[in-house]
C-alpha cells in the first residue's frame, strides 16, 4: 500500500454513507493524519485546486463511484485491500449507496444507522466521526 501522511482530502458537503466510509478508511488505513474538507458543490472544483486536495466520493475521480461500484470500492481496489471483512463491508456500503437493500439485511441495518446520524448531525466532520464508530463496530462484527 502506498504510504501517505497528512494529505488534504476533499469531497462535496453533505457526506453520505459512502463518503463517510471513505473518510473512515482513509484515516484508519491509509492516512492517519488526513485533513478532510467538505465543499459546497458549486465551489468544489475551485476549493480542490486551491487546497491541492485529493478528491474522493465524486463522479469522475480516481476514488469515486464508477460502473456500479462505490467510492469505497475504488479505495479498496486502488490500495489492494482484500481482507474478507473489508470486502463484506464494501458490499454493505455499495448496497446502501445504490439502494440495493432488499437483498442485504446487514446493509438495511447499516442504512438505518446512517440515516439516523445523517438526520441528526449536519456538520460533515461530526457526521464522519459518528459514522466512523459505526463502521468500526461493523468491521469488528464482520471479523476484521
Amino acid at each position: 500500500m502506498d504510504e501517505v501522511d497528512g494529505l488534504k482530502w476533499i469531497t462535496k458537503e453533505g457526506v453520505d454513507a459512502d463518503g463517510a466510509a471513505c473518510a473512515w478508511l482513509i484515516r484508519r488505513f491509509i492516512d492517519e493524519a488526513a485533513e478532510f474538507h467538505f465543499s459546497p458543490a458549486d465551489t468544489y472544483t475551485t476549493e480542490m485546486e486551491r487546497l491541492n486536495a485529493v478528491p474522493f466520493n465524486v463522479e469522475g475521480v480516481r476514488y469515486g463511484p464508477k460502473d456500479g461500484r462505490s467510492s469505497f470500492d475504488s479505495f479498496l481496489e486502488w490500495y489492494g485491500i482484500r481482507e474478507l471483512a473489508m470486502l463484506r463491508l464494501a458490499d454493505m456500503i455499495r448496497a446502501v449507496r445504490f439502494d440495493a437493500l432488499p437483498k442485504n439485511q446487514a446493509a438495511r441495518d447499516l442504512k438505518g444507522k446512517v440515516d439516523e446520524i445523517v438526520t441528526a448531525v449536519k456538520d460533515d466532520r461530526a457526521r464522519v466521526e459518528r459514522l466512523s464508530k459505526v463502521f468500526d463496530g461493523v468491521l469488528e462484527r464482520l471479523g476484521g
